[in-house]
């Protein structure tokens, strides 16, 4: 399982450091990512300071999330922290008709388990406030005098076909700031949930990945391609027959992953994909060295299309352009090599998905930067100087 402790070693190299405000941060351990529509602001005693709107561009959100909850489809499971108004709000039913009007079971739920973190040891002083708030039952009544929840004047309940950012209001998930924190940026939120979930891990077993005794999972995450991705790439939830082939009796002889070792190469595949990915088709590829040094990526240009702007009889030719065109490829070329560190590997990953539900590493490779930048630079001698060859005759 090469391509497991790389991207292991990618996690352990990256989680803890200081993102630049530019690029993709690593998820921590227990946590996924949810698209916010609504945003409230609670202050540490658990009193309403207002709330508003969240825009598109800014909507995906952090959050913790248990084993069961991150993967949950249907049923009755909640977020530990922030979630959707049916989970989060006591007066949810007061404002709901039909199928929907009755979220008790939702409710209880949530705040069952949020009461769980809040009166143990991990506990947080956010956890405290968010309890105190929600147990007085006003959400939506708060919502809707912030203007933010609209209600037909007539039945007092939710205005019908009423969106917020595109997901109809009453659907909202809602994430939520305390005492001007952005709680789901905040590292000791984070970590205080993280203590929790391990505390609720049930017995170890022998993690196959790296053959320690740990809590295991059998519930992998998704969002691997992007934040609204069903698909896995580990999945051992088939009991029907055709997963084990009669080779074994249940799941847990077949194959073991510790729960954080799973959510920690995940974390690293999903954050090098949004850093770094590139889609050709339905497939996405991603390239990345184990030192995590820059590295060329293969499909760029490696000299300026400028020279082909204004096609002339000097770059019209071959024998003129390509002493040019091949001193800029090297330089590029010996530039890196120059840079790396000894015993350098280049991965080179593809990710494509048959079904709606599974993802198929297509293509893994593991090179050493030599080779991979040989490769690129025969590349683009051979094949890629004719592509811009000939859109130098079109130009």
């Amino acid at each position: 399982m090469s391509w497991t402790d790389e991207l292991y070693k990618i996690y352990e190299y990256n989680s803890d450091r200081e993102f630049d405000a530019n690029e993709p941060v690593m998820l921590p351990v227990a946590h996924s990512t949810a698209n916010a529509q609504i945003e409230i602001s609670i202050d540490l005693e658990g009193n309403f300071k207002g709330a508003k709107a969240v825009e598109k561009s800014d909507a995906v959100t952090v959050i913790p999330a248990t084993e069961d909850s991150a993967t949950r489809s249907s049923g009755i499971c909640a977020m530990p922290f922030a979630d959707k108004l049916v989970y989060i709000a006591g007066d949810y039913s007061n404002y709901a008709e039909g199928k929907k009007a009755d979220n008790s079971e939702h409710f209880t739920n949530y705040m069952n388990q949020l009461g769980e973190w809040m009166s143990g040891e991990y506990s947080h002083p956010f956890v405290k406030a968010l309890y105190a708030y929600l147990d007085k039952r006003c959400l939506i009544s708060d919502l809707v005098r912030a203007d933010v929840i609209k209600i037909n004047e007539v039945s007092g309940k939710f205005k019908d076909k009423e969106k917020i950012s595109g997901i109809p209001q009453e659907d909202s998930f809602v994430r939520i700031k305390v005492d001007n924190v952005e709680t789901w940026k905040d590292k000791s939120l984070q970590e205080s949930f993280i203590s929790f979930n391990s505390s609720l891990m049930g017995e170890k077993q022998l993690c196959y990945a790296s053959g320690e005794y740990v809590p295991p999972t059998y519930k992998h995450p998704s969002k691997i391609r992007n934040s609204g991705d069903k698909a896995k790439i580990m999945s051992t939830n088939d009991e029907s027959g055709f997963t084990y082939r009669g080779r074994f009796a249940d799941k847990e002889q077949a194959v073991s992953v510790g729960y954080e070792y799973s959510q920690k190469i995940h974390n690293a595949l999903r954050w090098l994909r949004e850093k770094q990915g590139k889609n050709i088709d339905s497939m996405t590829v991603i390239v990345w060295a184990s030192a995590m040094q820059d590295i060329p990526d293969s499909s760029e240009s490696f000299f300026d299309d400028s020279l082909f702007d204004s096609p002339n009889e000097e770059t019209a030719d071959i024998p003129s352009t390509m002493p040019l065109y091949m001193d800029m490829l090297n330089k590029r070329i010996f530039g890196v090599r120059d840079r790396l560190e000894p015993n350098t590997k280049v991965m080179i990953m593809g990710l494509d998905a048959a079904t709606t539900g599974r993802i198929n590493i297509s293509m893994y490779s593991e090179l050493e930067s030599s080779q991979y930048l040989a490769n690129i630079e025969k590349w683009h001698t051979e094949t890629a100087w004719l592509r811009f060859y000939g859109k130098s005759k079109k130009a």
